[in-house]
């Protein structure tokens, strides 16, 4: 027919640091009017069980989003069981209410990366913002351009490109998790996947 078809095999040496640097978790759950009950628990057992298994040196700040965004603590906090107990109280505190302000959101999170730790942003919700700015181009700018942007679509509605998008340009990553699965195996194996050693941004 012409053509030649030449399959390449490459194994790449995925270097591991013999030890992990401490890192910041930076959630930004979502608390809009969208989020029912189950969707708002789905989210709380994630943040949960991220927290309980992150590393004693670990810090972590939550923006709740919603019309308003509200910070948990002024800076971000020590992974201690007491702080995680909190932040679940903090999550539970206000039901679901108005709209998602997703620009207001992530400038509130911008306050909150400290650059000397690796920061993660894990974004709970849908990515759709109703109030503030619409544009996506315009709301990935104010992702911060040194943290890795984590996608976690909780729920049958969510935007593919935004969160897509922004996982891409960070190295970050992108996954769905839904209610009538087993939450906490899923949000454990997404542990997993991040402190697993990854090539982003393969090209060929």
């Amino acid at each position: 027919d012409g053509f030649q078809y030449v399959m390449l095999r490459y194994r790449p040496e995925l270097a591991a640091a013999r030890q992990r640097s401490p890192q910041q978790w930076i959630f930004l759950v979502e608390n809009s009017a969208d989020r029912n009950d189950l969707l708002a628990e789905t989210q709380r057992q994630i943040v949960k069980v991220l927290l309980e298994n992150a590393e004693h040196t670990d810090t972590f700040s939550i923006i709740r989003a919603g019309t308003q965004a509200d910070a948990f603590r002024r800076k971000p906090v020590a992974c201690s069981l007491e702080n995680v107990a909190a932040a679940q109280e903090f999550m539970r505190e206000v039901a679901p209410i108005g709209a998602l302000d997703l620009e207001q959101a992530l400038q509130a999170v911008q306050k909150q990366v400290r650059g000397q730790r690796e920061a993660w942003i894990v974004h709970l919700g849908t990515g759709i913002p109703v109030l503030g700015e619409r544009d996506e181009t315009t709301l990935l700018r104010l992702v911060p351009a040194k943290a890795r942007y984590v996608g976690v679509a909780v729920g049958k509605r969510w935007s593919k490109s935004f969160m897509e998008t922004a996982a891409n340009h960070s190295g970050g990553h992108v996954t769905q998790i839904n209610p009538d699965e087993t939450v906490a195996w899923r949000a454990f194996d997404l542990l997993s996947t991040l402190n697993a050693p990854r090539l982003t941004e393969i090209t060929v």
